[in-house]
C-alpha cells in the first residue's frame, strides 16, 4: 500500500527523569481525599467517598424478604445472556484435571466455626430487587458474571455444589462482592463476607471469600488494612520468612507486588501456622522512577497566570501511556484512580478533526466515506482470525438471582458427578466439551480516533459482496464491475508470511480496483492504518493475521479520559500508598542463578551494581515477560474447602444451633398480629401501587423491532449458500441500516421515542404520588387497628411503606444513602 505514514520515534534515554518519587506527602493527600465516582467526568472534584457504583436506589416491592430460603426452582433456565466481561483463560494445559477430577479424593479440613448472625451484611431495610440488582451492577463492575460461574470457580466447586445450588452460590458471591465495591479503601473481612449467606453456607462463603481475595476481585489496590498492636499480638515460633522479588516498577510490577502484600496482610495467620512470618516483598526498578512506559515528563516552566479549572496541577507531558480508555465493565484502575487514590481526570472529547497536507481540515463526508471503506476492508481481514474455544458456561437461574432469591432445592448430584453421568451416556461429549456455549464471532464495525483501538460487535466477516458493500456505503463503482464483483483474500491469507499488514494491503488494492480512490483517499486510509499501529505500538506488518486484535470483546467502556497532572500520578500512588513498598530504584537486573543446595529451591538475583538479593520467589513484569502463576498457593496450600461444603438440612451442626430456632410464643404472637394489621390494610385500601415496567424509549430499539424481520431477510439474501444466519448478524445489519437511515425515515421512531418517555414519566410520577397517598393511608390505617388491637412490641411500619427487619447489620462503613434516597 502506498504513502504509509512513518512512525513517530521517541527517544527518551537522556531525558530527565522525576527524582520526587520520596515525596512522602503523595501517599497522605492521595488517601485523604478520594474521588466521587458518580457525576460528571469532565472533572472529578475531590469528595468523601462511599460508593463507588452508580445505583439506581428506588425502592421496589418484594414479596420475600432476604433471610427466605424457600422458592420452588425453575424448571428452565433464562437463556438471557449476561453483560460479562469474564475473561476466556481455559488453557488446554488444564484440560487433565477434568477427566481425573474423579479419582482425587477431596481433603479432610476440619470445619470452621462462626460466631456471626446470618445474613447480617444485608442491609436491613432495603428490599431484595434493589439489593441484587446493587449486588449485579458490583459484579459486572469487577470482570466477573453475576449469572454464571468463573472458570476458576468451576475448577474449585464442581466436586462439591450441585447446579441447583449454583443459584445460591452465585447470590452470596455477588453479595461479598458488592461490600467490596461500596467503599473499596477497606477491605472486606471474612466475616463480612460469611455475614452474605445463611447458616447453611457460612462455610461456602468463607471458600468463596477465599477464592475471590486470591484472584484480586476483592481487597486489590492501595487498600488500608486496620493496624494491629504489637504488644498484644503473640511472637511467632520462628523468624523464617520468604522473599519474594518483583522484577520491574511499571504497573504491572507495582500491583503485583502490591498484590502480594496485601495477600500476606489478610494471610498472616496461615504463616504464622506455618511456623514463619509472612513474605517480604521487594521491588526492582532499573530507573530512577517508577511507572515504567507510563512517564509524565514535568515541564521546567509554568505558566504566570494560572488556568482556570488546573489549581495547583502539576503540568506535564506524557511520554509513553496516557489514556483511560473507560472505567466501566471492569477496569480495576477504575477501582484505583477513582475510589482510592482520589486522583482528578479529565473526560475527552471524543470528536477529532482530521488535516490534510495542505493544512486545511478534510471533508467530514469523504472522511467518512473512507473510514467506511477502510473498517470493511478490516471486516473482510478478521474473517482469518484465530477463535478461542469458548469457556464452560455454568449459570444460575437468571430471575432468581435479579430478584435475590435463593434456591429452594439443593438437587443430588454435584456438577461433576453430573457432567461425567451425562459423558457415559451413548454418543455423548466428553466432560470438556459439555456446557459450552456456542462460540460468537466479533467483527470490527468502528476505529477510535484518540487510541486506535478498534470496536467490534458479535456478527459474521464479510456478509455482503464487496460490490454490493461499496454502493451501500455510497461509493461509485467503475463501470466494468459486475455487481457480483467481491474482494478474495484467501490467496494472500494462506501465505506463509501472511500479517495483518500484508492482509489488508492485499484488501486495500482490490477495493482500488472496484471504486476509484483519490490521493486524499489514499492519504485517509495511511492515517487510519497509522493509528491502529499506534494502538498496537508496531506496524502492521508485525502484527499476526490470527491474533492481532486481542482486546476483541474484552474492551473497557465509557467515556476516555487523561489524568490530570499525569498519568505517572497513578503509579505513584500505587507504589506510596497506603504505605511505601519495598522499592529499590536504579536497581537494573542483570542475572538470576538458581540452586537447590542444601534441598532449598533459591534464586539469587543479581543487579548491575553487584547488589545480590535472595529470593524463594521471583516475579518478572519487565516487557514481555510472563507472570509466574500458582505462587499463592504453593506458599499458602489450595484453599481449604470442608466435605460436604454444603450442610444438609438435617445436618447435626445445624441441631446443634437449634436454641437460636426454638419456637418463641412472644414471637409467634407479633407475627399473627403483624399478619392480622396488613389483612386489614390490603383489605382496606388495596395493594401498594406497582411500579411500571421498563419501556423501549431509544428510538434505535424501536427501528430495530420494526426492521428486524427485513434485516433478516437481508441477510439471509447476502448470505446465500453460506452458514445460517444468527440473531447477532440481524441486530448487526438493523444497526447499519439505523446507521445508513435518513433524518426523515429516523423522525418517527425517535418522535415515538419522546412520547414513550413522556408516557414512562407521567406513569413514574403518579406511581410516585400514588405510593406516597398508600404510605399515609397505611400508617393511619395501621393506627387505627393498633388501637383497637394494641400489641406491645409490634413491628412498626417504616415511611416508605415496608416493615423492618430485626437482623442486626455488620458495619462495613455503609450509610443512610447507600440503601435509600
Amino acid at each position: 500500500m502506498s504513502e504509509i505514514a512513518s512512525e513517530i520515534v521517541v527517544h527518551g534515554e537522556d531525558m530527565d527523569v522525576d527524582d520526587s518519587m520520596n515525596d512522602t506527602s503523595m501517599a497522605t493527600s492521595a488517601v485523604a481525599s478520594p474521588a466521587e465516582f458518580s457525576g460528571n467526568e469532565d472533572m472529578a472534584e475531590p469528595s468523601p467517598h462511599r460508593d463507588i457504583l452508580q445505583t439506581n436506589r428506588n425502592s421496589l416491592e418484594s414479596p420475600m424478604s432476604h433471610t427466605s430460603e424457600q422458592s420452588e426452582l425453575s424448571s428452565l433456565l433464562s437463556s438471557v445472556s449476561s453483560k460479562a466481561t469474564t475473561p476466556v483463560d481455559l488453557d488446554a494445559a488444564r484440560e487433565p484435571a477434568l477427566s481425573s477430577a474423579r479419582y482425587s479424593q477431596p481433603r479432610q479440613v476440619p470445619r470452621r466455626t462462626y460466631d456471626i448472625e446470618p445474613k447480617s451484611s444485608v442491609p436491613a431495610g432495603l428490599d431484595d430487587i434493589t439489593y441484587a440488582a446493587e449486588c449485579i451492577r458490583a459484579v459486572e463492575a469487577s470482570r466477573l458474571d453475576p449469572f454464571s460461574l468463573h472458570q476458576g470457580e468451576y475448577q474449585l466447586l464442581r466436586q462439591h455444589i450441585t447446579h441447583n445450588q449454583v443459584t445460591t452460590y452465585l447470590n452470596v458471591r455477588n453479595g461479598i462482592v458488592r461490600l467490596w465495591y461500596h467503599n473499596p479503601r477497606v477491605p472486606v473481612t471474612r466475616e463480612q463476607a460469611i455475614g452474605c449467606a445463611s447458616v447453611r453456607w457460612f462455610d461456602v462463603a468463607s471458600v468463596c471469600y477465599d477464592w475471590l481475595v486470591r484472584n484480586g476481585f476483592i481487597n486489590f489496590g492501595c487498600v488500608e488494612f486496620p493496624t494491629v498492636d504489637e504488644e498484644k499480638e503473640e511472637e511467632p515460633p520462628t523468624t523464617k520468612q520468604k522473599t519474594i522479588v518483583v522484577i520491574g516498577g511499571g504497573m504491572s510490577g507495582l500491583g503485583c507486588a502490591r498484590q502480594l502484600e496485601n495477600l500476606a496482610k489478610q494471610y498472616k495467620d496461615q504463616f504464622r501456622e506455618l511456623g514463619e512470618l509472612p513474605p517480604k516483598v521487594v521491588v526492582l526498578e532499573g530507573r530512577t522512577r517508577v511507572g515504567g512506559r507510563v512517564y509524565s515528563r514535568a515541564f521546567t516552566t509554568k505558566p504566570t497566570l494560572s488556568v482556570p479549572g488546573f489549581p495547583g496541577e502539576r503540568y506535564t507531558a506524557e511520554m509513553g501511556g496516557m489514556i483511560i480508555t473507560g472505567f466501566e465493565r471492569g477496569n480495576p484502575i477504575n477501582v484505583l484512580l477513582r475510589g482510592q487514590l482520589g486522583l482528578h481526570y479529565r473526560a475527552l472529547r471524543p470528536e477529532t478533526t482530521i488535516y490534510d497536507s495542505n493544512g486545511r481540515p478534510v471533508d467530514p463526508l469523504r472522511d467518512d466515506l473512507v473510514e467506511k471503506l477502510y473498517n470493511d476492508c478490516l471486516d473482510r481481514v478478521s474473517e482469518y482470525k484465530h477463535h478461542n474455544q469458548p469457556s464452560k458456561l455454568i449459570r444460575g437461574n437468571h430471575d432468581y438471582i435479579e430478584h435475590g432469591r435463593d434456591s429452594g432445592t439443593d438437587g443430588s448430584k454435584t456438577i461433576a458427578e453430573s457432567e461425567e453421568a451425562a459423558a457415559a451416556l451413548p454418543h455423548a461429549a466428553p466432560v470438556s466439551q459439555q456446557n459450552v456455549p456456542e462460540r460468537v464471532n466479533r467483527v470490527p464495525v468502528s476505529a477510535d480516533k484518540l487510541t486506535g483501538r478498534i470496536h467490534t460487535e458479535p456478527g459474521t466477516p464479510a456478509t455482503s459482496k464487496a460490490s454490493e458493500k461499496a454502493k451501500e456505503m455510497g461509493w461509485t463503482l467503475k463501470n466494468n464491475i459486475t455487481p457480483e464483483a467481491n474482494i478474495d483474500l484467501d490467496d494472500a491469507a494462506a501465505r506463509p508470511d501472511a500479517t495483518l499488514g500484508s492482509v489488508l494491503d492485499e484488501a486495500i488494492g482490490q477495493y482500488r480496483n472496484l471504486v476509484d480512490l483519490t490521493a486524499q483517499d489514499h492519504r485517509l486510509i495511511n492515517w487510519h492504518v497509522a493509528n491502529l499501529e499506534y494502538s498496537n505500538a508496531t506496524s502492521l506488518h508485525n502484527l499476526s493475521l490470527g491474533n492481532w486484535d486481542i482486546d476483541a470483546g474484552n474492551e473497557w467502556e465509557g467515556k476516555h479520559t487523561m489524568v490530570a497532572g499525569g498519568y505517572q500520578t497513578v503509579p505513584r500512588g500505587l507504589a506510596l500508598c497506603p504505605t511505601p513498598l519495598d522499592l529499590k530504584t536504579n536497581a537494573p537486573v542483570h542475572k538470576i542463578k538458581y540452586s537447590s543446595e542444601g534441598g532449598l529451591k533459591r534464586s539469587l538475583v543479581e543487579c548491575e551494581d553487584g547488589i545480590v538479593v535472595e529470593a524463594d520467589y521471583v516475579v518478572s513484569t519487565i516487557p514481555l515477560g510472563v507472570l509466574k502463576q500458582g505462587s499463592v498457593d504453593a506458599m499458602l496450600g489450595p484453599i481449604d474447602i470442608p466435605s460436604p461444603l454444603v450442610l444438609s438440612k438435617n445436618s447435626a451442626v445445624l441441631k446443634r444451633k437449634s436454641p437460636v430456632e426454638v419456637y418463641d410464643p412472644e414471637r409467634a404472637r407479633r407475627d399473627a398480629h403483624e399478619a392480622a394489621v396488613w389483612d386489614y390494610i390490603i383489605s382496606t385500601i388495596g395493594e401498594r401501587p406497582i411500579p411500571p415496567g421498563k419501556v423501549a424509549a431509544n428510538a434505535y430499539v424501536l427501528y430495530n423491532k420494526a426492521f428486524f424481520d427485513e434485516a433478516r431477510k437481508r441477510c439471509e439474501k447476502e448470505r446465500s449458500g453460506k452458514k445460517k444466519v444468527s440473531p447477532n448478524d440481524v441486530r448487526v445489519m438493523t444497526s447499519k441500516m439505523w446507521r445508513a437511515a435518513s433524518a426523515e425515515e429516523r423522525k418517527p421512531f425517535e418522535e415515538d421515542a419522546v412520547k414513550a418517555k413522556a408516557a414512562h414519566a407521567l406513569a413514574v410520577q403518579e406511581y410516585n404520588d400514588g405510593s406516597v397517598r398508600w404510605d399515609e393511608a397505611a400508617i393511619n390505617l395501621r393506627a387505627e387497628y393498633e388501637e383497637e388491637h394494641d400489641l406491645a412490641g409490634s413491628a412498626t411500619l417504616t415511611a416508605d411503606g415496608k416493615h423492618r427487619r430485626t437482623s442486626k447489620p455488620v458495619d462495613y462503613a455503609e450509610d443512610d444513602e447507600s440503601v435509600s434516597e
